[in-house]
């Protein structure tokens, strides 16, 4: 891992600080979508996406200043984002699925499966992160945004491309490592800004605009 050096460091916690404004935007506009159970689901998935982002990007910062190498930060992401994007899907699905309004008070319940090595985590984090970002682009198009469901798309392929290079990301070298980086960046500047247009509109529909 001696490719990590500061200003990369420094650059993985620019997608972290995007997650953290699209938690805010999706928890604040699905709250009133969701049952209690569902948006306690939701809350909890958006805070271990962040969470996990945050030790990961702390662990390459740790690394680049040479204090230390603490690997459980490291170890500790695709467990944490798999079981995360399991959550998210699960009760952003669930949502859809009780009203085409989606204000229905129901929720649907669904078992975290308990794997103990990387490539099952990335096959759960991938599958959980496509249906979760279909489901807002489905949650954005029923909301009349068709422009926020095409950037959670491409948003989504940016992803997926990402993921394709970040199930070897420990072993990349040099210019891999900037691409995963910039992949994830614009992944979620892409995602934060379709979650914004949704906060807005859910905001605008709640007070009647």
């Amino acid at each position: 891992m001696n490719e990590i050096n500061i200003p990369m460091a420094i650059l993985d916690f620019v997608p972290v600080i995007f997650c953290g404004f699209t938690a805010f935007y999706l928890i604040g506009g699905f709250r009133r979508r969701m049952t209690t159970a569902q948006g306690a689901f939701f809350s909890a998935g958006m805070i271990m996406l962040v969470s996990g982002g945050v030790l990961k990007a702390m662990w390459k910062m740790l690394y680049a200043l040479g204090i230390c190498d603490m690997t459980a930060l490291s170890e500790q992401f695709f467990p944490n984002q798999a079981v995360a994007f399991l959550m998210l899907s699960i009760s952003t699905i669930g949502m859809l699925a009780v009203n085409k309004s989606m204000t229905e008070n129901r929720t649907y319940a669904a078992a975290v499966p308990v794997v103990t090595t990387h490539l099952p985590f990335i096959i759960v984090m991938t599958l959980g992160m496509v249906t979760w970002y279909i489901g807002l682009a489905v949650s954005a198009a029923r909301l009349r945004r068709k422009n926020a469901a095409v950037i959670i798309i491409f948003a989504l392929i940016v992803m997926i491309t990402h993921a394709a290079l970040g199930s070897k990301f420990d072993s990349a070298k040099g210019i891999l490592h900037w691409i995963a980086e910039m992949q994830n960046t614009v992944a979620q500047l892409l995602l934060m800004i379709g979650a914004r247009i949704m906060y807005k509109a859910m905001k605008e529909e709640s007070y009647g605009y």
